[in-house]
């Protein structure tokens, strides 16, 4: 009977075929070998089958859907192929490091008995308007923490949650850089699909994390790409979904853990609040010009006006932030007085 392997690969992919094969190669290069493939495409012509085939190579393991299942589903077909202990949720597009997982094995062997083992990541942007818009002062932005190169840290369950929702893990944590037991993703229902792919590696990363802890390294160990085709433009009209079903799903799964508070409500509101707020500005600059630009502002007004954020906005430090710091934009400034207004009026 053939050995399963420690960690699964788990990819979803959808008509990119040439970055497929990049990140396919780039894991191939790990220097620790004990590890399975798993690519679920969601192109019914199968793009992906060459390039799997020609890279010969039994740990790839390739399944076509019919039919497109969707961003979500598609990673969660992954998943139910998946023999390993471990698993690393994985985009077509966004290569490991080859030492990734020879670096969480060793976090794993050094200190069991915890959930997660993760290490941090970069951001590459090959598309310079991005790079304008968010105002980046190069395409490669290091996203490791302000603490020595290296340094481990260790979080039990409820450690982790105020920490993540903090950024004080790592400025952007990346999904792919790190191993997760599978027994643990299965209890939280694989990604978490609340109608929108928006945000759900951060309340996957949230979820798998807080539940038997996680033990972090500062090294980079993977890398996410920012080009012309990735989600989260196109598909703004799904804003709203996302802060509303992100907030609901993840205050569903903590209150039945006894892990949600005021505090916790308090603190899942407030990174909501910071990324809608960075996205739409971003989206606002993608679009000037043309009337999508409207719609936008539109969404986030209406976000704006949801239970969580109304709290979040009436405290002075978020305010301020907008006035101050994060947000000039006179958009923003007539947005926040205009809910505040409306709060005071009710």
């Amino acid at each position: 009977m053939k050995n399963k392997p420690l960690i699964s690969f788990c990819m979803a992919t959808y008509k990119r075929p040439e970055r497929l094969k990049n990140t396919l190669m780039s894991i191939q290069k790990q220097d620790f070998t004990n590890f399975e493939i798993i690519i679920s495409d969601n192109d019914r012509n199968q793009s992906g089958r060459e390039i799997v085939e020609k890279l010969k190579d039994n740990r790839l393991l390739y399944y076509n859907n019919n039919n497109n299942l969707g961003m979500l589903k598609n990673f969660n077909n992954a998943l139910s192929h998946a023999s390993g202990e471990y698993i690393v949720f994985i985009t077509d597009d966004d290569p490991p490091n080859k030492i990734l997982l020879s670096t969480v094995v060793d976090l794993m062997n050094r200190y069991p008995g915890y959930g997660a083992y993760y290490g941090g990541c970069e951001v590459f942007v090959e598309d310079q308007k991005i790079i304008d818009y968010y105002s980046y002062k190069c395409n490669k932005i290091n996203c490791l923490a302000n603490i020595p190169k290296d340094k481990i840290r260790i979080y039990d369950n409820n450690e982790f949650i105020e920490s993540f929702y903090q950024n004080k893990i790592f400025p952007y944590f990346l999904w792919s850089t790190g191993i997760v037991r599978k027994d643990i993703i299965l209890e939280v229902g694989g990604v978490p699909d609340y109608g929108t792919p928006y945000l759900g590696d951060f309340a996957y990363i949230s979820l798998v994390c807080s539940h038997s802890g996680c033990v972090t390294i500062n090294k980079i160990l993977g890398r996410q790409t920012v080009h012309g085709k990735n989600f989260g433009r196109e598909e703004y009209n799904q804003l709203y979904l996302a802060i509303a079903g992100y907030y609901k799903y993840i205050k569903t799964i903590y209150t039945m853990r006894n892990q949600w508070s005021s505090r916790i409500a308090e603190l899942v509101s407030g990174f909501l609040y910071n990324w809608i707020i960075a996205h739409t500005n971003f989206l606002i600059k993608y679009f000037e010009g043309n009337g999508r630009k409207d719609h936008v502002e539109k969404i986030l007004s209406k976000i704006l006006k949801l239970k969580f954020m109304i709290k979040i906005i009436k405290k002075d430090k978020f305010k301020k932030k907008i006035n101050k710091i994060l947000y000039p934009l006179k958009l923003f400034k007539k947005l926040i007085k205009k809910t505040i207004k409306t709060i005071v009026i009710r």
